[in-house]
């Protein structure tokens, strides 16, 4: 009876070990799909920025070259009025594209700069999900390892009790008829008798 108890132990912690690792596979099974959601979503990030980035450098292009054609038509309008052939109107015209040309190239450089930013800060935001998310992946295996090897040692258990429970049923003397035993004539306990055998 003490064995059978013993073996309906094992039997609890075998399967209590068993459940632990199932759902420590379906937690890093977890983590590992939000993991890559979260690198995924952090990729895009990355795009993204790489994409305001070009953009911001293709208005820096067009600025730069609104800026040339501007400071030549500023130049030709100031000759012209030096000369008498453009009215002050034109000069004036000319003055103020200049100053907007040379402003819109210094809001596209600022555009520019802060894209540059946005971008470093995804590549920083995508290294750290990486980080932060494998750490986890990595920290749920290593408990995942601890739990198989708890059921590695509670299979081990569960087997070993087995084996007393099958030995002491096999050593179980059943008496063909109901009575009751007076004297033994085998030596003592552990000691082997054949079928057929006086005890």
């Amino acid at each position: 009876e003490r064995l059978e108890r013993e073996r309906d132990a094992a039997v609890q912690r075998s399967a209590a070990a068993r459940n632990a690792v199932g759902m420590s596979e379906i937690t890093i099974a977890s983590l590992e799909a939000a993991r890559e959601s979260a690198i995924s979503n952090a990729e895009l990030y990355v795009m993204i920025s790489r994409d305001k980035r070009a953009e911001a450098e293709q208005d820096v292009a067009a600025a730069e070259a609104s800026l040339k054609a501007a400071r030549l038509n500023h130049g030709r309008q100031t000759d012209l009025g030096k000369e008498g052939l453009a009215s002050t109107r034109k000069v004036e015209l000319a003055d103020l594209a200049l100053a907007t040309a040379e402003s819109k190239l210094e809001a596209a450089r600022a555009k520019l700069a802060a894209a540059e930013k946005e971008v470093s800060a995804a590549h920083a935001k995508l290294s750290n999900v990486r980080d932060k998310e494998g750490a986890g992946v990595y920290k749920a295996r290593e408990a995942l390892e601890k739990q198989r090897g708890e059921l590695a040692k509670a299979e081990a258990e569960l087997a070993k009790t087995e084996v007393k429970v099958s030995r002491q049923q096999s050593m179980l003397i059943v008496a063909p008829v109901a009575g009751t035993v007076h004297r033994l004539i085998a030596n003592g306990p552990g000691e082997l008798v054949k079928p057929g055998d006086v005890v």
